[in-house]
């Protein structure tokens, strides 16, 4: 399972959906039309030609998994509840103000936006939204430079004191404080 095509999101809902009667719900923001363009905040102060550590500057449009793909194998190979999923189709600027009031309460909000308007869009509007000792994951954050920024820029702005929790493979995570 490639996550691009919707993995980490189906092993979260495969998690949370282990006990059959629960009524959670998940949402799924994707543009299904692959990454954005990259913006002058995701590369380093030189601007160099890498776009993190390991990454340089993809293509809009790449890592892309259709709404097809996702809906597969969510409902048809893992055959999870449809009344449990809720995915939206378009670009995070676009969705996030729309429905951030009807998502309601965020127990564990998970970021994979690469770039830095993507993850400061989505911190600005769902982070509200997250519990008290909820948990935020940023998958990009050790990885892409934009992803960093967004996130520092943040926690700084909101006065935010948080233990950063690395994962080993790029990504972190941080409890939010009561």
């Amino acid at each position: 399972m490639r996550c691009s095509s919707g993995g980490c999101s189906a092993l979260m809902a495969l998690i949370a959906f282990e006990n059959k009667k629960n009524n959670r719900k998940i949402w799924l923001f994707d543009s299904f039309e692959g990454l954005p363009e990259t913006g002058d905040k995701d590369f380093t102060i030189e601007k160099t030609k890498l776009a993190g550590k390991f990454i340089r500057p993809l293509d809009k449009g790449s890592c892309l998994g259709t709404y097809e793909q996702v809906e597969n194998l969510f409902f048809s190979k893992l055959k999870i509840n449809k009344k449990n999923v809720v995915m939206i189709k378009g670009w995070f600027q676009d969705t996030l103000p729309k429905y951030k009031n009807k998502i309601g309460k965020i127990s564990v909000l998970r970021i994979d936006a690469d770039w830095y308007k993507s993850t400061k869009c989505c911190l600005e509007n769902l982070y509200d939204n997250v519990v008290n000792g909820g948990f935020i994951i940023i998958d990009d954050y050790g990885t892409c430079f934009g992803a960093k920024r967004a996130v520092d820029e943040f926690l700084e702005k909101k006065k935010l004191s948080v233990k950063l929790i690395y994962d080993g493979r790029g990504g972190c995570y941080f409890k939010k404080p009561h």
